[in-house]
């Protein structure tokens, strides 16, 4: 079973600008092609104009100066205009052009033999660094400020739009078939299937309770 967070939602309507971006939109990720190309007539001068068509109608120069380096759409935007602001640039644009925010998928690392109204996850807080900045993961980083958040320090806004967050936390369980031989006395070899060993964390923890007197 997998849970994932944040759970993908409407925005509500009506909505804010804040509420927009600050929640429903990926302004983190990587911005397409399409949209740099779509963005170039509204730069903030001809030399800006230039240097964003050539990025949105140029793979390997897209892939070399946008996509390794991590580069989200606000960064680009400010190297490309040298810091202009790019104020003529259609709001709605943006909306149709930007990401919706994607649930993220993790393996669960428990036993509901063990904790059946419990679960746990193994995952590692994404922060390295790219380009002479760090490079925060989105979902691991949420999930440590929902810790730091009950412990009183919060550096980041979990409640969510309006509140409608404050004291929960979006996650959706999905089945998997990625589970144990129904023969217990199987033989297992746990070899990562590009899941990392959460999974095998869940599966020894399962055997375990299995083991236990009376189970």
């Amino acid at each position: 079973m997998h849970p994932r967070w944040p759970m993908p939602t409407l925005p509500p309507s009506p909505t804010t600008y804040a509420a927009l971006f600050r929640h429903y939109l990926d302004i983190c990720g990587a911005p397409s092609r399409d949209l740099v190309a779509a963005l170039a007539p509204f730069a903030p001068d001809a030399t800006s104009r230039a240097e964003t068509a050539r990025l949105g109608s140029r793979k390997a120069d897209f892939a070399a100066q946008v996509t390794r380096p991590h580069m989200n759409l606000a960064r680009l935007l400010d190297a490309v205009g040298r810091g202009r602001p790019w104020d003529k640039t259609p709001l709605p644009l943006l909306i149709q052009g930007i990401p919706r925010l994607r649930p993220r998928y993790y393996s669960i690392s428990s036993s509901s033999l063990e904790h059946p109204r419990r679960i746990s996850v193994t995952a590692v807080v994404e922060a390295r660094p790219v380009s002479g900045r760090l490079f925060h993961g989105l979902a691991t980083n949420y999930l440590l400020a929902l810790k730091q958040a009950t412990d009183g320090r919060a550096t980041y806004r979990v409640a969510g739009p309006r509140n409608k967050l404050q004291g929960k936390v979006p996650v959706h369980i999905r089945q998997s078939s990625f589970r144990l031989p129904a023969d217990l006395l199987c033989p297992v070899i746990m070899v990562g299937p590009g899941t990392g060993v959460a999974p095998f964390r869940a599966f020894i923890r399962e055997r375990m309770a299995l083991r236990l007197p009376g189970a």
